[in-house]
């Protein structure tokens, strides 16, 4: 067993149920009918991390973190398969959600995620922050914690980067079809 076999697997008891969280919130936002169970999308994303002979983790916290943009990975490439023209897939307009700080109904997803690589291509931090915020769940708390920024910090950053996702989505949404 290698090192990387050893170390994710020693964490993915602690991490599961956080993880099952997780996907709970994100395939809870999906459309109604789909066929994938928050159990089904923790277990592809842990086996996507197995893969990864390469990574390791620093605790439970990290695996969470790395599997939050494994989770954006999987539902991208399952909108991706979804919406595919042969299947009569067709982009529809984002809107917001106040009661999550953003929220992508899977028939969203792809525009969402043109948005959310605009922000990785100016950000790589901003970008973290927002799958942190988004796909993994966790508070400005949380997050300025795991960070070690103070929640200001973590706020300011977040209303960036809902301004670059709303500037973003604005444009895309008035692109002709």
């Amino acid at each position: 067993m290698t090192e990387h076999d050893q170390n994710i697997r020693e964490l993915i008891p602690l991490a599961y149920e956080e993880l099952r969280r997780v996907a709970r919130s994100r395939v809870a936002q999906c459309r109604p009918g789909g066929t994938l169970s928050p159990t089904d999308l923790v277990n592809e994303v842990l086996l996507r991390l197995l893969k990864y002979t390469g990574q390791q983790y620093n605790g439970a916290d990290h695996l969470v973190r790395v599997a939050a943009e494994a989770m954006h990975n999987v539902l991208i490439d399952r909108a991706r398969r979804r919406m595919a023209a042969k299947r009569g897939g067709r982009r529809q307009r984002i809107d917001f959600d106040d009661e999550l700080p953003i929220a992508a109904p899977a028939d969203d997803m792809l525009i969402f995620h043109e948005a959310c690589e605009a922000i990785r291509t100016r950000s790589e931090p901003h970008f973290e922050l927002l799958l942190l915020r988004i796909y993994a769940g966790l508070s400005t708390e949380e997050i300025a914690t795991q960070r070690g920024q103070s929640t200001r910090t973590v706020e300011r950053q977040w209303r960036s980067i809902k301004a670059l996702l709303c500037e973003s989505l604005g444009r895309r949404s008035a692109a002709p079809a």
